[in-house]
């Protein structure tokens, strides 16, 4: 049953665990886990038996977070997965940057890790996931949203990374532009979740999720400035997580 992360900064985190819907699967950022400290302890330090997925923050700083924040945002949230350097629709760099660092973390107490493989069609996509499989200390994969604005559709890259390694948990790595998908993939059986900011930032703005299911509002200043679910943050969080574990 597949469930799903609302990726928020963290005194909005908190007020869903004061409110009793925090879940127990998460995708959390390390540089913004060095950044608040204190408060990810409050949310994460009794969060038993959570699926916690350790980005490394590529995307927001250009670059992974070095080792030494790694290593404390894992023991701050008690990470599960630590996701391994991938840079959008890159193969090449992306498979250079897993392997640049995927020893030395390991090394220093880093993983298991999670590898997210790239590229601009869906052949350089499955190369980057044949390099990843031969990293140490992998178990998980995770499909980048980049793919549907590539191909249409995630399926066709769930299927061909899948038949690289079977084995891996397999999560997906945010909602795209087009969130049926998003939703179709994330019932299939052997999806473990999917991450996204987009209920929470539909219901602050008083919209339901039902009501967006193509394009929706761009991120803003969200990251800087929510705080407090409202009651249609509460509704949606609730709606989501029932589509994506329906297996009907």
């Amino acid at each position: 049953m597949a469930r799903f992360a609302p990726v928020c900064p963290p005194a909005m985190l908190m007020d869903l665990k004061e409110k009793g819907i925090l879940g127990n699967y998460h995708l959390l950022l390390a540089h913004d886990i060095a950044d608040n400290e204190t408060l990810y302890r409050e949310v994460f330090g009794d969060l038993d038996g959570a699926m916690i997925i350790m980005d490394n923050s590529t995307v927001e700083l250009g670059h992974p977070v070095e080792i030494d924040v790694m290593l404390r945002a894992k023991e701050v949230v008690h990470a599960n997965l630590v996701v391994l350097p991938d840079y959008l629709g890159e193969m090449q760099e992306t498979i250079d940057g897993s392997k640049s660092v995927a020893l030395q973390w390991m090394q220093a107490g880093l993983g298991p890790f999670m590898v997210v493989p790239q590229g601009q069609t869906l052949e350089e996509v499955v190369k980057c996931a044949q390099s990843h499989r031969n990293l140490p200390s992998v178990a998980a994969w995770g499909i980048p949203r980049h793919c549907t604005k590539l191909l249409g559709t995630r399926m066709g890259v769930i299927k061909a990374v899948r038949m690289v390694d079977d084995i891996f948990s397999m999560h997906l790595l945010g909602f795209s532009d087009n969130m049926h998908d998003d939703l179709v993939c994330a019932r299939l059986p052997f999806i473990v979740g999917i991450d996204s900011a987009v209920p929470v930032r539909l219901g602050l703005h008083d919209i339901k999720i039902s009501q967006v299911l193509a394009d929706h509002p761009p991120r803003g200043d969200y990251w800087d400035t929510a705080t407090e679910a409202n009651d249609q943050v509460v509704q949606n969080l609730k709606l989501i997580r029932e589509w994506v574990s329906d297996r009907a």
